[in-house]
Formats: C-alpha cells, structure tokens, sequence
C-alpha cells in the first residue's frame, strides 16, 4: 500500500533486518500487465534504495519457494500455502502475504512445521 517511497520509509522505520529478499516477478501468463509494470517499478525502486544503503539484496524464484515447501508450482501452491498457515496460526493470510511468507521461509530454509510456535502478528490498515 502507498507509494514506493512510502513503502522504503515503512520498512526502515517498522522492520528489523540485517538482509532483503525480494520474490523474483515472474511475467509470462500475466492477465493483468498494467499491474505488473507497476509492481516491477515498485521492486526495482526499493531494490535500488537497499543497495544504495548497503543492505543485502537477495532474490526468490516463486517456483524455489514453493519447491521447499512441497507445494504445486503456481498460484494453486500461494494456496495451499494459505490453507496452511490459517490452519496453523488461525490466522487469514491473503495471497500477497502468503507470497511474502513463502519468500521468508525459503530464505530461512524452513517449512509452517518449522515455525509453528512462531508469533505473527499482520500489521496494517484493519488489523493491529
């Protein structure tokens, strides 16, 4: 939500990090091309802020994370993922947030097992 500007100040500001992971995007079969111009200009603006300030950038195929989890390559697997994590944390992710989740456990070489005793707490506009 917001603009990339916006988005980079927020996560100074509310996220603790020492690397960033950014979920490669992945083009082909796009229905919606005008939303992916616009999420590329987003990731490569908050790419290049990291980089400018020396934090490591590291990138995630969809299809690797997914791998890791045992999950179907495409967004049926975001879903199964889904259907997981509110199983586990009781919790309703959307699809953008399970991405997100799927992201940090393939950097952390994890899987919802692995983190079921984890607290999450969805931060944002309708929740606290």
């Amino acid at each position: 939500v917001g603009v990339p500007t916006f988005q980079y100040a927020w996560l100074k500001k509310n996220a603790k990090y020492k690397e960033v992971v950014i979920e490669e995007l992945v083009s082909y079969n796009s229905r919606q091309p005008k939303i992916l111009v616009n999420l590329a200009q987003r990731v490569g603006y908050l790419y290049n802020r990291f980089i400018e300030e020396d934090v490591p950038v590291s990138w995630a195929h969809p299809g690797s994370w997914r791998k890791l989890q045992g999950l179907i390559q495409s967004k049926a697997g975001s879903r199964e993922l889904q259907l997981s994590l509110k199983e586990t944390f009781k919790t309703i992710f959307t699809l953008d947030e399970v991405d997100a989740v799927g992201v940090w456990l393939y950097r952390m070489n994890k899987k919802v097992i692995d983190i079921a005793d984890y607290k999450i707490i969805k931060v944002g506009k309708n929740t606290e």
